[in-house]
């Protein structure tokens, strides 16, 4: 692997992360930790690693490294995958910074990376690099409210209206007389993606809405601001513990079982990128994360398996 190719995959998450906020002259990233220290531990990491004959980095440990990477739903996948790999104690996983699906399938076409989760499917130009995808779960895409919520079950059409700003509290619902705080996502987002083509479709969303980028910000706020609303992954709010709410949509409760069957609609796919050719721990691991065994282990962790029923 190519020294400048893991720098870059620290950029990409490190400027991605980096928050406009400053207090004096020290700037503090998305997570309230100093761009000064982040960049101390990307160059930590490049002193504890060393060029190895087949142009990967090899840790001086001599337990394999998968370097692995994504986003929220994405990581939160990756990680419940290595806490109940039977091998786990045969590798090491490195966590790199939260990457979007572009910078995880750049980081793995560099080398830098070893796996990287995405939605959906390579397109042309992504196909055409020495990579391939492995799609493992189906995710819900449910909706959530503050654990104080008393509404229970809302519409498409409902939810149009929230989101809208037609709807703008709890008790035109059935509720209590709480003003409704919307967690809304970013258009770029998998999620927000998914929840346009299987709820809100054109609908206009209210300028009046908490923008946030992060899934885990919005389980956060979720959790911590009553009448809130927001589109999460089942699995992430599940491997969570978050203590928020799930709705059911149009009579339908979000679960691993009403997923699988197709019941529930609002899904999308999550998978991971690795090298057309990988490293031998590396192939391992995704040979198991695509068997029924790991499918078991996840579905008990809130992710639906992808082979469920024929696509």
């Amino acid at each position: 692997m190519r020294p400048g190719a893991l720098v870059r995959v620290y950029s990409y998450a490190l400027f991605g992360l980096v928050g406009s906020s400053r207090e004096g002259c020290s700037v503090r990233s998305h997570s309230g930790v100093p761009r000064a220290a982040l960049l101390m531990l990307t160059c930590l990491l490049l002193a504890s690693c060393s060029s190895a004959p087949d142009g990967h980095f090899a840790a001086i440990t001599s337990v394999p490294v998968i370097r692995a990477a994504g986003s929220g739903p994405h990581l939160a996948l990756l990680r419940t995958l290595s806490e109940i790999y039977p091998y786990r104690n045969e590798v090491n996983f490195k966590w790199f910074p939260d990457t979007h699906s572009a910078g995880g399938i750049q980081g793995v076409t560099e080398g830098a990376l070893d796996v990287a989760g995405m939605s959906g499917r390579l397109t042309g130009g992504q196909s055409a690099h020495a990579i391939s995808y492995h799609p493992l779960t189906r995710d819900g895409l449910v909706l959530a409210v503050h654990p104080s919520g008393t509404v229970r079950s809302v519409s498409a059409s409902q939810v149009c209206d929230i989101y809208a700003g037609r709807i703008t509290n709890w008790s035109e619902l059935g509720g209590d007389d709480v003003p409704i705080v919307v967690l809304d996502r970013d258009e770029s987002s998998s999620a927000k993606k998914a929840f346009r083509t299987f709820i809100l479709k054109d609908t206009q969303v209210t300028t009046n809405t908490v923008p946030l980028f992060y899934e885990e910000d919005v389980l956060v706020g979720l959790e911590g601001t009553p009448g809130a609303i927001g589109c999460v992954s089942l699995g992430g709010l599940l491997s969570s513990r978050c203590a928020a709410q799930t709705l059911a949509l149009d009579g339908v409760e979000p679960s691993v079982e009403t997923v699988e069957n197709r019941e529930y609609q609002p899904v999308r796919e999550l998978g991971i990128v690795v090298e057309s050719n990988p490293l031998a721990h590396v192939d391992k691991f995704v040979k198991w994360a695509e068997s029924p065994q790991a499918a078991e282990e996840l579905k008990k962790k809130g992710y639906a398996a992808f082979h469920v029923a024929a696509d």
